[in-house]
């Protein structure tokens, strides 16, 4: 908690603190201390926040590994302010599409239709995307309800982001 409040005093430009808080949570997931949630579920800058989650899940990740991570997210409590665990279901949906985007679109189609679904076909295909575009769009076009908003903002990212890492496969 010191470290925290040290990072409001010490960083005036915001995008210092986010990076300033993103290494901080990292730190202390490794550290296995308790309460990096609370503390990101009480951080008061929205980017602030998904940069470090982002950080965070990529960390577990690496760390405890992809069936961990998911069982961490969804374990997170439903009812913190500012739509945390549905940001934290992205953030890993995210970091596990970056490592193994099979397992990553798995998951994300067994979340489909729920709650915290939202958006994580998009995640899932933007880091999937980077390395496969075409996988990713044949997954996207395999989905269920294909002409749904989800996913039509998942193809438009996803083809985003395979034209500009492989602009003549994605034509």
């Amino acid at each position: 908690i010191f470290a925290s409040r040290a990072i409001e005093v010490l960083s005036a430009r915001p995008q210092d603190s986010s990076q300033i808080i993103r290494a901080l949570v990292q730190g202390w997931n490794a550290s296995g201390a308790p309460g990096v949630e609370e503390y990101l579920i009480a951080l008061k800058s929205d980017v602030s926040r998904q940069i470090a989650l982002t950080g965070l899940a990529i960390e577990k990740v690496q760390r405890d590994g992809v069936e961990e991570t998911f069982r961490w997210a969804e374990a997170l409590s439903g009812d913190a302010s500012g739509d945390f665990k549905q940001l934290a279901f992205r953030r890993v949906a995210g970091a596990v599409a970056g490592v193994d985007p099979i397992r990553a679109a798995a998951w994300a189609e067994s979340q489909r239709g729920g709650q915290w679904g939202v958006g994580l076909a998009r995640m899932v295909t933007q880091k999937w995307s980077e390395q496969d575009g075409q996988s990713a769009m044949e997954w996207l076009r395999g989905l269920p309800d294909p002409g749904s908003a989800d996913v039509a903002r998942a193809f438009e990212e996803g083809y985003r982001t395979w034209l500009n890492t492989d602009r003549e496969a994605a034509r």
